[in-house]
């Protein structure tokens, strides 16, 4: 049952991240403390035995002694000491997606709809002046669904890679269905340019020539 329920948490994490830091955040700290609650039986101790999640949990100590001898150690705590929860939640995708190989599926079927719809909303709001909300784009940058935060390229250009791998693992793609992926992506890369992030505009050319260069 509790495996039931995080799968649904993980499939509807793309749309939730839409919505702000808070729903996120409550999904990555729950799906943590699922692996946590899971790892207390021996069967699930060889995940910790991989080498790089034992480099990752040794940079966490040592981020943590850190903050235990510097100058303000409550305040540096907060951010090393709940900074574990993203790598146990990654260990708890982990487990999930083998479990169940239909959770990779219905995860990449929602993130898929959750980029088509909030680009669409976004050219949208640069063709007519606002989205579907009603919410009026700036004189120069497009939002979308994030209104006053300028963080659509951010979102995009993280996410794009990840679209590019799942298409990429589909068995026997279709040519056309590689011609529509290859023309959302370029869609997308055009609309990471419209919203105007400097940042996300670099994230987005250091990920497509890694593309480029791993195909």
């Amino acid at each position: 049952m509790l495996t039931r329920y995080a799968s649904w948490l993980l499939i509807g994490l793309p749309f939730a991240i839409i919505t702000g830091p808070a729903l996120p955040d409550t999904i990555v700290s729950l799906l943590a403390i699922y692996f946590l609650f899971l790892s207390r039986k021996p069967t699930m101790w060889h995940y910790y035995q991989l080498p790089l999640v034992k480099v990752i949990l040794l940079f966490w100590a040592y981020c943590i002694v850190r903050s235990l001898v510097s100058t303000n150690p409550i305040v540096s705590l907060e951010a090393s000491l709940f900074y574990g929860r993203f790598i146990f939640f990654s260990l708890a995708v982990a487990f999930l997606l083998n479990q169940r190989k239909q959770i990779f599926v219905l995860f990449s079927w929602s993130l898929l709809a959750c980029l088509v719809i909030v680009t669409l909303d976004a050219y949208l709001q640069y063709t007519t002046g606002e989205n579907i909300f009603g919410w009026k784009k700036d004189e120069y940058r497009v939002s979308g669904f994030f209104g006053d935060e300028f963080v659509l390229g951010s979102f995009l250009s993280r996410l794009m890679p990840l679209v590019f791998f799942i298409l990429a693992s589909i068995p026997r793609l279709q040519s056309w269905m590689m011609f529509l992926g290859l023309f959302f992506l370029m869609a997308v890369d055009i609309l990471i340019y419209l919203a105007g992030e400097r940042v996300a505009f670099f994230y987005l050319t250091l990920g497509t020539l890694l593309i480029i260069i791993l195909i």
